[in-house]
């Protein structure tokens, strides 16, 4: 977080594994981000006092109201990685596709792209999924060149 912002923070049992705790003496070492992986004995039921397991994986992250707006890119990463932790999703930047600049060079485009999906064409975009088909045969090594003016305009899309 930048500085001047506040955060929320509690003292969990001492089964939380602890990811993060505040640096400031006036209210001490207190944990604003730890987890509790499945299975783990939490706080006791507040009602009648019997042991709770977490039946899933479990995060405390705590934010203010417009905290998340000012977390730095750290916090950031400690934000994603916390709910792709929680998910099981892991790395989800490289499970998304995303095309590099395209290269026009003579009369030849050539598109590329990183990730995996299929890759789609239209000629005309009506908001109608039908639009799209798949491109045949499929290209290999994620780039795919067209001849500029030999079609119609064309529209591409990588469909996971």
């Amino acid at each position: 977080l930048n500085p001047a912002q506040s955060v929320s923070y509690t003292d969990p049992n001492a089964n939380a594994i602890i990811i993060a705790r505040l640096a400031d003496p006036t209210v001490g070492n207190s944990p604003v981000i730890f987890v509790f992986p499945k299975g783990t004995d939490m706080e006791p039921d507040p009602t009648t006092g019997a042991p709770f397991k977490a039946p899933e994986k479990r995060v405390g992250f705590f934010l203010n109201n417009d905290t998340f707006v000012n977390l730095t890119p750290e916090g950031l990463k400690l934000f994603d990685a916390a709910v792709q932790w929680t998910s099981g999703i892991t790395n989800t930047a490289s499970l998304q596709p995303k095309f590099d600049p395209p290269v026009l060079s003579g009369n030849q485009l050539t598109i590329s792209w990183t990730g995996a999906g299929t890759f789609q064409e239209a000629s005309n975009l009506t908001g109608n999924s039908a639009d799209w088909s798949n491109v045949s045969p499929q290209p290999a090594g994620n780039t795919f060149t067209v001849t500029v003016g030999a079609a119609s305009r064309k529209f591409y899309r990588i469909r996971q």
